[in-house]
């Protein structure tokens, strides 16, 4: 059994299924984007699962659009599943999506540990290589751990132009059987550890951890992303910090030259289907500037 921060791998998995679940907040996503609520037999998207030696994740195509349109990576967070009600949505606005497996998949690692970072830029390569695809700028959307990826990634891919961080961490933090989650260039990537359990919450070694030395060699370097920035916590975050976490991003930012935002939410780590609703309209708005920036070429 795989153990992540004190809990069994299962009973994080569980915890996080929410996320992937079809929701009833796919109604407001409807009536703000004229699409139906239905899968794709609905027409308005097509998906199809992707399994070759450098990418595995399933793609999803917008029926309705025969110019180049922005694409989207969608990664999910530590339960190592495809996010697919986010890309599914976003396919339904009529972006080009590719939900990205980065671990627990075939070819990749089995747990959350030592996983290249570059596996984003090589979704990135694939994913620019289909028809239809507008090249002048990729938007990534990630979850829980898979931020401090899509952080990661952004920063040192320029193609990379609008990222939308949810429950996010503003370091790197260890894998989930190793020392190591991510590494760059075949290096580690500097990783944040908990402190022993003991008697206290896996928030509470967080925080404790958030306040030692180790946690500013791991920061995640938010500052060199090259557009865009949407960050969004939850005040009830029984996980980690996400809104200390998010403020800390927001500091790095204080001189970014592209629009950032933090959202504070009421609600826990999974986002309930409320706070996924209220997600629809800041989503659309920051992923459309990739269009809008097309445009302006």
């Amino acid at each position: 059994m795989i153990w992540l921060w004190g809990m069994q791998i299962d009973d994080w998995m569980d915890n996080m299924k929410q996320i992937n679940k079809p929701l009833p907040w796919l109604m407001l996503w409807s009536l703000m984007l004229g699409v139906s609520t239905g899968s794709s037999a609905d027409n308005k998207y097509k998906a199809k699962s992707v399994d070759t030696p450098e990418v595995v994740g399933r793609l999803y195509l917008p029926t309705d659009h025969e110019q180049p349109v922005p694409a989207i990576i969608v990664l999910g967070g530590s339960g190592g599943r495809l996010n697919q009600v986010y890309a599914e949505q976003l396919a339904k606005a009529g972006f080009v999506v590719l939900a990205l497996a980065y671990f627990n998949a075939p070819g990749r690692s089995s747990t959350l540990d030592r996983v290249p970072v570059e596996t984003v830029s090589q979704g990135i390569d694939w994913l620019l290589a289909q028809p239809n695809v507008q090249t002048a700028g990729v938007g990534v959307l990630a979850v829980s751990r898979g931020t401090e990826l899509a952080i990661l990634a952004a920063a040192h891919d320029p193609r990379i132009q609008a990222v939308a961080a949810l429950v996010p961490s503003s370091v790197a933090w260890q894998g989930q059987r190793g020392s190591v989650a991510w590494t760059l260039g075949g290096e580690d990537v500097a990783t944040l550890t908990l402190p022993p359990a003991g008697d206290q919450t896996t928030w509470q070694r967080a925080q404790r951890a958030l306040q030692t030395n180790q946690a500013t060699q791991a920061r995640l370097p938010v500052h060199m992303i090259n557009g865009p920035i949407l960050l969004v916590s939850v005040e009830q975050d029984h996980i980690w910090p996400s809104t200390a976490m998010a403020e800390e991003l927001m500091q790095q930012l204080s001189d970014h030259p592209h629009e950032h935002r933090h959202l504070v939410l009421d609600d826990d780590h999974t986002l309930s289907p409320e706070s996924q609703a209220q997600l629809a309209q800041p989503l659309l708005t920051l992923f459309s500037q990739l269009a809008a920036e097309s445009t302006s070429h």
